[in-house]
């Protein structure tokens, strides 16, 4: 082809609308990296302890949303209790937008079978349920029966999607995709949860009137019923016109702890103090004082003290004085104080014991032994080994968690 034709062949490829190549363009940044609430419009909140801006746990960046709500808590005199943030966002009639954000319900969150709302875009006026929300949880009335750890996307009154149970103690990403408007054939809603796609593009309406201009509100907004106190975080909120732009990436802080990120070769550092500097994979420190320093894979150190310092698989130590030191796998030291650690050649391993528990008996059976160490202090009184069969299950609920954490991270 000669070269003078070259401009025209240009310029008819540049004419296709080719999908995902327009421009990435970020709307608005919601993630709190501003150290305060200032990106958003208003707050509905009671107190601003209810709603701060914190340095710990983070998905990315610096700073993260922590959301508080009090059985109570009504600052707008309306129905439920609630603290909000509030974003007017340009939801109008044929906007098309991307919103990518995550959210931590924290290992001790109170899941009742009750209605909390985590996001939602609300219509002008005071009342009604919004055309868009994102719930955790379900009333026996509403669902048939008491759902406590099942979250749901509403739109239009319709539940588009449905995922439990909830995993508690990590971050979930969220990206929706939503065109807003009134008429049913040309709005629509597009989700992905934890990086996949769970609501391929349905056709829904996603405002209640062509005229109104909707606006955001983050935080938690729940049944007056509900009587815990809950605490929840989000964080990384993006409102673009592509995916690229909105996309969640990394673990982030594990749990609610606080949060410096991993300097290792690992993953997942949510302590204060030094980061994971170990070469193994799949490596955490939760704690505040010295990291996971060992060779080992899926090392978890969730103390204030000595680290893990062993070789072997699948440790855990999440007190605060001795670490395990054995070469076995599966060892834990849940002890919070001067208690001995593991040091037996097999697993499972376990020292559940608190500041009290004595300099022994350690585990130092043979191999293929499961003897605990179950001396436990509470009030005034001592539990011995009557109790080992229930420190034995505790242990094990803990090395499943740990495990499901290695998975996460």
């Amino acid at each position: 082809m000669s070269h003078r034709y070259w401009p025209f062949v240009v310029a008819a490829i540049s004419s296709i609308g080719f999908p995902h190549t327009a421009a990435a363009t970020v709307i608005w940044r919601g993630d709190w990296e501003t150290g305060d609430r200032s990106q958003w419009s208003q707050t509905e909140m009671v107190s601003p302890d209810r709603l701060q801006v914190v340095p710990s746990p983070v998905r990315q960046g610096q700073y993260s949303l922590r959301a508080e709500v009090i059985q109570g808590d009504n600052p707008i005199n309306a129905s439920g209790n609630r603290n909000e943030l509030v974003k007017y966002d340009g939801s109008v009639e044929g906007a098309e937008y991307y919103y990518g954000w995550s959210v931590l319900w924290p290992s001790d969150y109170p899941l009742t079978p009750t209605w909390q709302v985590f996001t939602q875009w609300h219509h002008p006026g005071c009342c009604g349920a919004p055309p868009v929300r994102f719930v955790l949880g379900c009333s026996a009335a509403d669902c048939g029966q008491p759902l406590t750890d099942q979250l749901f996307l509403i739109v239009d009154n319709q539940q588009v999607w449905t995922y439990g149970p909830l995993t508690l103690g990590v971050w979930h990403s969220f990206i929706l995709h939503v065109k807003w408007s009134a008429t049913p054939t040309t709005g629509f809603v597009e989700l992905w949860y934890d990086g996949q796609l769970v609501v391929p593009k349905r056709f829904i309406r996603t405002m209640f009137n062509a005229t109104d201009t909707d606006y955001m509100k983050m935080g938690l907004y729940r049944d007056a019923a509900t009587q815990p106190t809950a605490v929840l975080f989000h964080d990384g909120l993006v409102q673009a016109t592509t995916f690229a732009e909105v996309e969640q990436t990394g673990q982030g802080t594990v749990d609610a702890g606080i949060s410096v990120p991993g300097a290792g070769t690992g993953s997942g550092d949510s302590g204060v103090g030094v980061p994971d500097a170990g070469g193994g994979s799949g490596w955490h420190d939760a704690g505040s004082g010295v990291p996971d320093a060992g060779g080992g894979s899926g090392w978890h150190d969730a103390g204030s003290s000595v680290p893990d310092g062993g070789t072997g698989s699948g440790w855990h130590d999440a007190g605060s004085g001795a670490a395990d030191s054995g070469t076995g796998v599966g060892y834990l030291d849940a002890g919070s104080g001067g208690g001995q650690p593991d040091y037996g050649p097999d697993g499972p391993r376990v020292d559940l014991g608190n500041v009290a528990d004595p300099p022994g008996p350690v585990d130092t059976q043979p191999a293929g032994d499961a003897t605990v160490d179950g001396m436990v202090t509470g009030g005034c009184s001592a539990m011995p080994s009557a109790v080992a069969p229930w420190t034995l299950l505790l242990a094990m609920a803990a090395s499943r968690r740990l495990r499901a954490r290695r998975r996460a991270d």
